[in-house]
């Protein structure tokens, strides 16, 4: 019995249980289409949401009109942030709303609508390091008749996306912060010297938001320059700072080995004077001792002359008693 009862409910459960049908896919594209998620102000987009896969077949227990409907809102929201301290908060809040009721055949389950941005940002009341988001959402329904005309049936699903809008007055004021950008960079990575400051790093940011610029990205350049202007910039000026103060203290220490030198110099060049000091009596006494020896040397040759003519006169003298002797020797013997 007990069996019985269970398999009873579990019958009735099924029944009760609403049938689960495979929902279709929905597309959702715009012409032009927003590069980079960005719509511009002023311009005019054709927003195609598409119903792909759609099996009527499985919805026969409906009373279908034969239409699907697109309930839609395209709200302009305004966003920004704010730092207090090291903290960011950031805030938001609605510009505008356009309600919007679409409805398509079922045989080609296609809406087509156009949207144009008919203010920038400043018309807004918007800055421009703020952003106007433009944001599509679409529920997309079976249209079905009952005793009191039509309603919304089954729903075949949601669709949404969104955009930042781009206007002249956002993009000079990036290519302004790109600039004073460049001024900081160059400011620092120009400095001479440095040999441990990183300047390929803030040259790479520097480069990537320009790159950014120059490919139309407008929001990858906003967020580049926010996290320049919140840390990045900091972060370059504090490395800067300590490799200064590590070049100054080198700087110091080599300055206090070059007064070292200058004073071991100043010792040698006191020891140099001494030195010629020294050598200039040496000299002196060379030259004193040269012209003594010189004065020595012609007064020996004097004495030598001398001598050499007293001995000759002897000798010759010697000489001539000699023959004289010998002749008055033989005279006597006559």
């Amino acid at each position: 019995m007990r069996k019985r009862l269970v398999f009873v409910a579990l019958v009735l459960t099924a029944l009760t249980i609403a049938p689960i049908y495979a929902k279709p896919d929905l597309v959702l594209n715009l012409d032009p289409v927003p590069a980079y998620d960005q719509m511009w102000a002023f311009e005019t987009y054709l927003v195609n949401i598409t119903v792909i896969g759609l099996n009527i077949s499985e919805y026969s227990g409906y009373d279908l009109s034969g239409r699907v409907i697109a309930d839609g809102i395209v709200r302009w929201r305004g966003t920004g942030q704010y730092q207090h301290g090291a903290g960011v908060t950031g805030y938001s809040y609605i510009l505008d709303d356009e309600v919007l009721t679409l409805n398509t055949s079922i045989e080609e389950p296609s809406f087509k609508l156009n949207i144009t941005l008919s203010q920038d940002a400043f018309l807004y009341g918007m800055k421009p390091f703020e952003n106007v988001e433009i944001m599509l959402n679409f529920d997309v329904f079976f249209e079905v008749n009952n005793d009191t005309g039509v309603k919304f049936g089954p729903q075949l699903g949601s669709v949404s996306s969104s955009y930042i809008m781009i206007d002249d007055d956002k993009t000079d004021y990036l290519e302004d912060k790109l600039l004073e950008m460049d001024l900081e960079v160059h400011a620092a990575t120009g400095a001479p010297g440095l040999p441990n400051f990183n300047r390929t790093k803030y040259e790479s940011m520097l480069s990537a938001m320009n790159a950014s610029i120059h490919s139309g990205d407008y929001l990858s350049a906003q967020d580049q320059w926010e996290r320049w202007d919140d840390k990045d910039r900091l972060g370059m000026l504090n490395a800067f700072s300590r490799e200064v103060e590590s070049r100054v203290d080198e700087l110091q220490d080599l300055e206090i080995e070059l007064q070292n030198l200058e004073t071991e110099l100043d010792e040698h060049e006191t020891e140099l004077e001494l030195a010629q000091i020294e050598y200039n009596l040496l000299e002196d006494k060379y030259f004193a001792l040269i012209t003594n020896n010189q004065r020595t040397i012609s007064e020996l040759e004097s004495t030598k002359q001398g001598l050499t003519t007293s001995i000759t006169g002897i000798f010759l003298s010697a000489i001539l008693f000699f023959f004289l002797g010998k002749r008055g020797k033989y005279t006597g013997e006559d």
